[in-house]
């Protein structure tokens, strides 16, 4: 199924979720069911959400990053 941003999951722990809920609570469920589940596909638009969001995290993630360091040498 090609599931857009307002579409339910339709299987597993967040049945019932639009995409977009599980995009925003629960990203890596989006990642395995993208890696793992056959007919699992996003919309032009899920994807941009997506990815939007995985580059959010990582933004963070570089920041938390580099944080840390400027702490270290404190």
């Amino acid at each position: 199924m090609i599931y857009g941003l307002l579409d339910q999951i339709q299987f597993g722990k967040y049945e019932a979720w639009t995409l977009e809920e599980v995009i925003e609570e629960q990203i890596e469920y989006i990642s395995w069911c993208i890696n793992n589940v056959d007919d699992f596909k996003l919309d032009g638009e899920a994807r941009l959400c997506y990815g939007s969001e995985l580059n959010r995290i990582q933004d963070n993630a570089d920041k938390i990053k580099s944080d840390r360091e400027r702490i270290e040498k404190l």
